[in-house]
């Protein structure tokens, strides 16, 4: 990194809510790209095709207004996943019918 080889850092911003306090370090290196324009935020937990608007996903947006008060993002990506969902480890809901060849 100080040989500025590392053109950008993506961050999953959404996976620290939870987290009450950010190591100083990783702080630090967010707020170097931040400053250099260098940093990509990508959200994780928003769940946008859940097929409803939920509690959760206002309580998602206010946190990523402050996140974005704090840092300055490229850019922002969602991830298109299905984290509402039951059982969404499994992966995007497939035709039944297909579990039969892979379980």
């Amino acid at each position: 990194m100080e040989e500025s080889r590392v053109e950008a850092i993506e961050w999953s911003f959404d996976t620290l809510y939870k987290v009450k306090e950010v190591p100083a370090w990783f702080r630090e290196l967010l707020n170097v790209f931040s400053n250099e324009k260098r940093l990509i935020g990508h959200g994780v937990f928003f769940s946008l095709f859940s097929g409803k608007w939920l509690p959760e996903q206002v309580v998602w947006l206010k946190h990523l207004r402050q996140t974005c008060t704090e840092f300055r993002f490229d850019h922002i990506t969602e991830h298109f996943g299905f984290m509402t969902g039951k059982d969404f480890h499994r992966g995007a809901p497939l035709n039944s019918s297909l579990y039969q060849y892979y379980p």
